[in-house]
């Protein structure tokens, strides 16, 4: 069993795959690349990622066999009373709240109203059996981390990720790893934003897929009101009306109790 796709050509890295019995199995995912072994009750895992200059050629999605585990590498060991041979591989909305700056920064002036398209690299899991059991969880691209706040006792710890921040929809790379977040910032103040970089609470979002395969989150709309030094972010439960007809693929990680929460200005923007 072995397949290939890119993001041209409808197809999907995400669902089951079968393993078996004392088979070893490569899958690559953009700059990712995952061994899995079966055996009769152990499973062993091993994950890599390529340099920057790699990945920036390499967008390719490949299930297939191989012959040895990579030399040197540090082998992830699960013991079961025995194996089943089904794999299911899901792409995981980011742990953390993802810092985005666009490599161009730009301005919304006063009661202005645009929409931004953000990238963003999804991680996978690996599962098998029922209850699930996660085999590997790992980003398909590596991030660093930033701390985002107004001080270093006021903020969180993020990931850092550079952005185009499209502001059309033609102008979105699409890439198998990535998954797009639409933006919706509402200026209702009299002050001009300045975005140079933007936090999102990703957590909170789930991940869809539309027709052609692509990856798309769940839309945001960020509002800064006119007399105080808040803005009101409220996650959309629905599938962004931007992707076509779509469905979900994953819930998000934390449940958002309300529709929208508050939040200061400088928990948002910088």
């Amino acid at each position: 069993m072995a397949f290939s796709s890119d993001s041209n050509q409808n197809s999907s890295w995400w669902g089951e795959y079968r393993i078996p019995l004392n088979q070893l199995k490569q899958i690559s995912i953009g700059s990712l690349s995952v061994y899995l072994q079966r055996y009769e009750n152990e499973w062993q895992a091993v994950h890599s990622l390529m340099n920057m200059e790699e990945e920036k050629n390499s967008i390719q999605c490949e299930f297939a066999d191989a012959d040895t585990l990579p030399l040197g590498a540090e082998i992830e060991r699960k013991a079961f009373a025995r194996t089943t041979e089904t794999v299911r591989i899901r792409p995981m909305i980011p742990p953390r709240p993802i810092v985005s700056s666009p490599v161009s920064p730009f301005k919304v002036p006063p009661k202005q109203s645009i929409t931004i398209f953000i990238s963003l690299p999804v991680w996978v899991r690996f599962e098998v059996g029922h209850p699930p059991v996660t085999l590997i969880e790992t980003w398909t691209q590596k991030l660093s981390d930033t701390w985002f706040g107004p001080s270093s006792q006021q903020g969180e710890l993020c990931y850092a990720n550079k952005t185009s921040c499209c502001l059309r929809l033609d102008d979105i790379d699409f890439k198998t790893n990535r998954a797009i977040t639409p933006v919706t910032i509402h200026n209702q103040s009299q002050e001009t934003i300045h975005l140079k970089k933007i936090s999102m609470p990703v957590t909170n979002l789930s991940i869809f897929t539309n027709e052609k395969k692509q990856l798309w989150t769940s839309p945001v709309k960020v509002e800064m009101l006119k007399s105080d030094e808040t803005v009101n972010v409220k996650i959309e439960e629905k599938f962004p009306s931007f992707a076509g007809k779509s469905i979900i693929l994953e819930k998000p990680r934390k449940d958002l109790q309300e529709g929208a929460m508050t939040r200061a200005i400088s928990a948002i923007f910088s």
